[in-house]
Formats: structure tokens, C-alpha cells, sequence
């Protein structure tokens, strides 16, 4: 054998050790982050929740955190909130879809949120448990939609194949506490049927705090007082999914307090984003929408903050969508 063949030999396999101890490093990783980390983590405890009830659910409650907080889905009976913070409406229709072609759920109605921040530029801003999501969501699909491929590419492989990677304040705080990530308002709150149903009051700031409270939402919520047109398209192809399912929809533009619609007045105009979404649901005579930003705009005690029903809100409001189902259902 000539020096060359056996300085080859050798090389490959130096690499094929280095490429096995790595495999071997990341397989380890993936399960660490997953099953021990993440393993009590919000989308983690919500899917446990679901997957022991599924057979059963005949309505699912779909959106970002207004609908996670706002809808006590026990109230709704053989129902369940499947609806996690941050949630986009190209997530929204990946999620129905993905779900309708699991075999065990016999959908009739969802329960969809809907409200101005939805469409608003916040829809773009980073993408949030993407271990959770990736399985369901096609990401490359809404980064071409987005003009973005390589990043929502990119998002969409590591959520699958190497979760870890970008997520070391999860670790950090698993290393600290022993615990999933937690953040300061989920601490606390009792999740029933996969919502939240918070214990807090936002009656109990003065006004000044509760003020103070809602421009800093406004500034999270509308960054650019714009509609944002892919999360427009999702929402007309979550209507028509539903459509041709034969599923009935209930689009939500959830309560919200005194002071943040006050505030909202200073960075948008939000009739103008609402027009928008007026014009996709004059196209679906079949969907139901509920407008109840105004419901309980004096009523602090029945909120957690700005824009988010604590549990007796939720229960409260739950009760008026539980009357629109039934009245479907007649």
C-alpha cells in the first residue's frame, strides 16, 4: 500500500470519527433540549393536553395569545384551545391543516382570532417555538411568500433537526432553575383544555401604571401601522380550508381596555387594518364575526393587562362564543 493510499485512509478516518462523535454530540442535544427542557414547556403542556382529549374535539380555538387567554375552551364544551402566544396566521392555517389530516378529529367549528394586531407588521417579527411548529408549518413556503426563504428555511429545518441551536436563554434558564423556560406572566396560571386562564388583575394598577401599560403594548404590537398582506393571504386560505371542510368559523377581534384603545389612537389607525379584513370576510358569508373590543373596555378587573381577559374575563366572554355555537348548531 503506497503512502499516499494510507494517508487517505487515515484522513477519512479522522473525519469519519469527528463526524460521529458530532452526530452523536447533537442527537444527545436534540434529546436534552426536547424531553428535558421543553419537556413542561407552553407548547409541550398544550399538546399533551390535546393529544389526550383529540378524539373527542369537535371545536379548536386557533390564533396567538389574545385567543390563548381569552377563550376558556372548557366552556365550549368538547372543545380545546390550541392557540399559543405569538402565533401568525400563516402558522394559524399550517397548524388546521396539519390537524385535519390527522386521522380522530372531526372538527365542526373554530373559534379564530382575528383582531387588528393580527395583520399588523408584528406578524413578521421572529418565529416562536419553531421546535413545535416545524413538523406542522411549511416555512420555506410563507419565507417565499415573505421574500425570505433562506431565513424561514432555515428556521423551518433547525425547528426539526437541531431545535438547540439559537436557543441558549432556554438553557441558561433550564441550568438555573431545573425548570422549562418560563416567562414572568405565565408563571402561575392555570392551562385547562390548552387555555390559559390567568389570575391577575389589571384593576389593581392605578391608572397612571395602566397608562404607562398600554403604550408599551402598542409599541410590541405596531411597530409600522401596516397590513400585512401574507398574513391576509393565510387568513383567506384559513376560511376557505375551513369552507370546503364544512367547518364553521367564528373570527374573534377579542375585548380590549379603555387605555389601550386610547393608546392605539397615537400609532394607528385601526379601522383602516379592520377594513382589510372586512373586505376577505365579505368574500365568506358562512363565518361568523364577533366584535367585542368594546365589551368590557371599562371593566380593568376582568383583564391581566392591556389586551389579554384573565380567567374570569375569559370565562365571561367564553360564554357569549358558546351562545354563537349553539345558535349555529339549531
Amino acid at each position: 500500500m503506497s503512502e499516499s493510499v494510507k494517508r487517505l485512509r487515515s484522513r477519512l478516518l479522522a473525519i469519519a470519527v469527528v463526524l460521529g462523535v458530532g452526530l452523536a454530540i447533537h442527537l444527545l442535544l436534540v434529546d436534552f433540549y426536547l424531553n428535558r427542557i421543553l419537556v413542561d414547556g407552553f407548547a409541550e403542556r398544550t399538546e399533551e393536553q390535546f393529544e389526550a382529549v383529540r378524539d373527542t374535539v369537535d371545536t379548536l380555538v386557533l390564533g396567538h395569545s389574545h385567543a390563548k387567554w381569552g377563550v376558556a375552551a372548557a366552556e365550549l364544551g368538547d372543545a380545546f384551545n390550541l392557540a399559543l402566544d405569538g402565533q401568525t396566521l400563516p402558522e394559524t392555517y399550517f397548524v388546521l391543516k396539519s390537524e385535519l389530516a390527522e386521522p380522530g378529529l372531526d372538527l365542526k367549528a373554530i373559534v379564530l382570532a382575528a383582531d387588528s394586531v393580527s395583520f399588523s407588521d408584528w406578524q413578521i417579527k421572529g418565529i416562536g417555538f419553531r421546535h413545535w411548529y416545524a413538523p406542522r408549518v411549511d416555512y420555506l413556503e410563507i419565507g417565499w411568500r415573505r421574500g425570505q426563504p433562506i431565513r424561514y428555511g432555515v428556521t423551518g429545518l433547525l425547528g426539526r433537526y437541531a431545535p438547540y441551536v439559537g436557543m441558549r436563554s432556554d438553557i441558561y434558564t433550564y441550568l438555573e432553575t431545573g425548570g422549562a423556560p418560563q416567562l414572568p406572566y405565565h408563571m402561575g396560571q392555570v392551562m385547562e383544555r390548552g387555555s390559559f386562564l390567568a389570575k391577575g388583575s389589571f384593576g389593581k394598577l392605578s391608572e397612571t401604571e395602566r397608562a404607562e401599560a398600554a403604550r408599551r403594548r402598542m409599541g410590541i404590537h405596531y411597530p409600522k401601522a401596516e397590513f400585512d398582506e401574507v398574513a391576509g393571504e393565510y387568513f383567506r386560505k384559513t376560511l376557505e380550508l375551513a369552507r370546503d371542510r364544512g367547518i364553521f368559523v367564528v373570527v374573534v377581534r377579542f375585548p380590549l381596555t379603555k387605555e389601550y384603545l386610547q393608546a392605539s389612537r397615537f400609532f394607528l389607525d385601526a379601522s383602516r387594518l379592520n377594513e382589510r379584513v372586512d373586505e376577505i370576510l365579505a368574500d365568506h358569508p358562512e363565518v361568523t364575526l364577533v366584535d367585542a373590543r368594546l365589551d368590557y373596555a371599562t371593566r380593568p378587573k376582568l383583564f391581566i393587562d392591556p389586551d389579554h381577559l384573565n380567567g374570569t374575563g375569559a370565562r365571561r366572554f367564553t360564554r357569549r362564543l358558546r351562545a354563537v355555537l349553539e345558535n349555529r348548531r339549531r
